[in-house]
């Protein structure tokens, strides 16, 4: 997939439809080496039509006519006229009712006769379907050739494109689809290094060692040592000076030149460097002129040149203080305690990633064994914090020391437990509110292992809130740390609060909400088996909810209402006191609004049609159950009027929490107590117009079908290979489209039987 490119891709796109439809198009595609430009001609080569592909070659750029006998496979001779003509008539036989593509890549390398002819050809197809596209590299030019190509192709005389380099969030995008979840930090120095071009992300990601990819830079600077490139074409002296600002990135002359007089540096090396097109000098500041050049300098350095020149800037640079560590310790090619040290007390300072980095390099050269210990004892605790957990448990095998804390990461600890106290106590605005702080303080320092943790509490807070959807969000960005960092744990408890969150929307259980339990503990099994109770309830499964065991904790106040109903509809009085016994057990130990709401509704199934009225506090969804209850006792006890109210109300709930199952329900039960329904969709006329006026999708259309010739959501989901709850989810969309509340008013419509 080419990210960051849409525009380009448009407009490559119209002009093959231009082509097809008679037009004729020329364009020059022009950028930097590895910006893209064959990538865009493979995208548009996928056009539907025929394509004449070819490239230039640099050792053919003066030899006459190569390029056309690359491209075409036509030898011509030395009359340019009677070459033209025949180009253009080849071509036009070629774009014979369904137009033609040329397109020829690294044009800067095709000679001239060729390009003159190709540009000839095009004026004679006028109104065949001829379009021409050269990509054209920005490249100092050949030794043997005093420009490039024809003037028309590389100068101003043709329509260009210039795509530019991409932002960071295209090219972190870029390195995700070639490297799957790498780390974080080392993902963020490819973004950084490769400057925006796609070339340059690509050779650093193949070049990526296997240390790497599990999170360790050696230094910062080590993505660029494992590209094999050819060295800069310029001087010994040059080169030393171009890994200098291969280490700086970019400097002001009054910086570097200090730092270059070091290893004897001096302007004449930059300004052959300049000649040589590998660097740019903007008023005092010297940047490299492509990406890929700066990789160059620094991977084709020898490691002695590399050494002096971290060593250089690390004693002659002031304004790099925060990374004079990581110079001496990269200059270093033996242990010395003085650089560890400097390194090691740097650690202090830096997010868990590059802690983790620093302190195990730290300890490398450390020559004290004790020392050495202590430092990988706290590397291993950085790098668990990080959600590194491979490597710390390595790094911990290595120390030989019991456990050690990462101090960064105990502010993190302590206020996440005290945002689930909040949670618990029903504060669930405030609680999100701190808990997002949190996850903000984790992505700063770099804590990504406590970041699912974080994440499972903001979802928390948002299913409180009855904001389902931000629920479902939070969790997937959880699950995707989890799986980075190897978090079976919090992967499990992750996947059954979106699984919670499909149970009482209606919708599939998301893909990986995994079953095995055998080690992802005792809460997270807690939470499935809510999860899975909540789903049941949902569908009206009540037999299968009371096959569920009942959670202990916290997770029985919240599934013990379902348990409750569950006994009372199958007529289990009695297993149905003793499980509400409990929860007001575990509900008097927490003590909130919330948890009374669920006692009430519990007493108040028991109680049947002597209930008192619930009262209007607590989650919204639970609050939205115990209308939805109270409304059904009272429309069984024939006391409809009463009834009406407290289930409109539930019914709105549910309609703003997206809750479909219970919607359906609660509209269910008005329609039982009498209360008029939408007509829309009644009245005489067709099947088709029925359809057409409801707005009915042709999905809902084959179910309602189903439905009205008394069908059960089983035997639907079966006939169309769904999901029971996908099928209660769109029967209640289409319910209430058609204005209906029941299966038995269903059947009296005229639906047609086509789709």
């Amino acid at each position: 997939m080419l990210h960051g490119r849409e525009r380009e891709l448009a407009r490559l796109s119209g002009l093959a439809a231009d082509v097809r439809a008679g037009g004729r198009e020329v364009l020059t595609l022009r950028g930097e080496p590895g910006i893209g430009l064959s990538a865009l001609l493979d995208r548009v080569a996928l056009e539907r039509m025929p394509v004449i592909r070819g490239h230039g070659v640099r050792q053919e750029a003066n030899l006459e006519l190569a390029g056309l006998h690359r491209i075409l496979g036509i030898e011509a001779g030395a009359d340019r006229l009677r070459t033209g003509t025949r180009v253009a008539a080849l071509l036009a036989e070629r774009a014979r009712d369904t137009g033609l593509l040329v397109l020829v890549d690294d044009a800067q390398w095709i000679d001239d006769s060729t390009a003159d002819a190709l540009l000839f050809a095009a004026r004679r197809t006028v109104g065949a379907g001829v379009g021409l596209i050269f990509a054209v590299a920005d490249t100092p030019v050949h030794p043997r050739r005093d420009r490039l190509g024809s003037s028309m192709v590389l100068g101003g005389g043709l329509p260009r494109m210039r795509p530019g380099r991409l932002g960071e969030a295209e090219a972190g995008r870029i390195v995700d689809d070639r490297v799957p979840e790498l780390p974080p930090r080392v993902r963020a120095h490819l973004v950084e290094i490769a400057g925006g071009n796609p070339g340059a992300l690509v050779a650093l990601t193949q070049a990526l060692t296997a240390e790497q990819r599990a999170g360790r830079l050696v230094s910062p600077w080590a993505p660029l040592e494992s590209i094999a490139v050819s060295p800069p074409p310029v001087s010994a002296g040059t080169r030393a000076v171009l890994a200098i600002l291969a280490v700086l990135g970019t400097a002001d002359l009054t910086e570097i030149m200090p730092v270059a007089a070091r290893i004897g540096g001096s302007m004449s090396n930059l300004a052959e460097a300049e000649r040589a097109a590998l660097v740019t000098v903007t008023g005092t500041t010297v940047v490299f002129s492509h990406p890929l050049a700066r990789i160059a300098a620094y991977a084709a350095a020898p490691l002695a040149v590399r050494a002096a020149a971290h060593l250089a800037v690390a004693e002659g640079s002031d304004s790099r203080k925060d990374t004079l560590g990581w110079h001496r310790a990269t200059a270093a090619l033996a242990p010395e305690e003085a650089t560890a040290a400097v390194l090691a007390a740097a650690a202090g300072g830096l997010g868990a990633e590059e802690a983790a980095d620093a302190l195990q390099r730290a300890a490398e050269l450390t020559p004290d064994p004790d020392r050495r210990a202590v430092r990988l004892g706290l590397a291993a605790a950085a790098a668990r914090e990080a959600g590194q957990r491979t490597r710390a448990v390595a790094l911990a095998y290595e120390s030989r020391l019991p456990a050690m804390a990462w101090p960064a990461a105990r502010a993190v600890a302590e206020g996440l437990e005290e945002v689930r106290l909040r949670v618990l106590a029903g504060q669930c605005v405030p609680a999100r509110t701190q808990a997002e702080r949190l996850a903000r303080d984790c992505r700063r320092g770099e804590l990504y292992g406590r970041l699912p943790e974080a994440l499972e509490v903001i979802a928390a807070c948002h299913i409180g809130a009855g904001r389902y959807r931000d629920a479902d969000m939070c969790a997937r960005e959880g699950l995707s740390w989890a799986a980075r960092s190897g978090d079976g744990v919090g992967a499990a408890r992750l996947s059954a609060v979106r699984a919670w969150v499909a149970a009482v929307t209606g919708e599939d259980v998301p893909p990986g909400t995994g079953e095995d339990e055998s080690s992802s503990g005792a809460e997270a099994a807690a939470l499935r088996e809510w999860a899975r109770s909540a789903g049941y309830a949902a569908s009206g499964e009540w037999e299968r909810v009371l096959e569920r065991p009942l959670p202990d904790g916290v997770l029985a106040v919240l599934a013990a209402p379902d348990h409750v109903e569950a006994a009372v509809r199958l007529g289990d009085r009695a297993g149905a006191i003793a499980v509400s016994l409990r929860l007001e057990k575990a509900a008097a130990l927490i003590g909130a609004p919330w948890a009374d709401t669920l006692v009430t509704r519990s007493r108040m199934l028991i109680a049947g049609g002597s209930a008192e009225p619930p009262p209007r506090e607590g989650h919204p969804f639970d609050r939205a159950r115990a209308a939805l209850s109270y409304g059904e006792l009272l429309r069984k006890a024939r006391r409809r009027g009463e009834a009406r109210p407290w289930l409109t109300e539930a019914l709105e709930c549910f309609e703003r929490l997206g809750a479909a199952p219970w919607a359906a329900r609660a509209a269910a039960e008005l329609a039982a107590c009498g209360s008029p329904a939408s007509t829309a969709a009644r009245g005489t006329g067709s099947g088709d117009d029925v359809v057409a006026r409801a707005g009915l999708t042709p999905q809902e259309l084959r179910i309602v079908r189903l439905a009205a010739r008394g069908a059960v959501n089983r035997e639907i989901a079966v006939t169309l290979a769904l999901s029971p709850r996908t099928i209660g989810f769109h029967l209640y969309r289409a319910f209430r489209k058609l204005g209906v509340s029941t299966r038995a008013e269903l059947a009296g419509l005229i639906l047609p039987d086509h789709l």
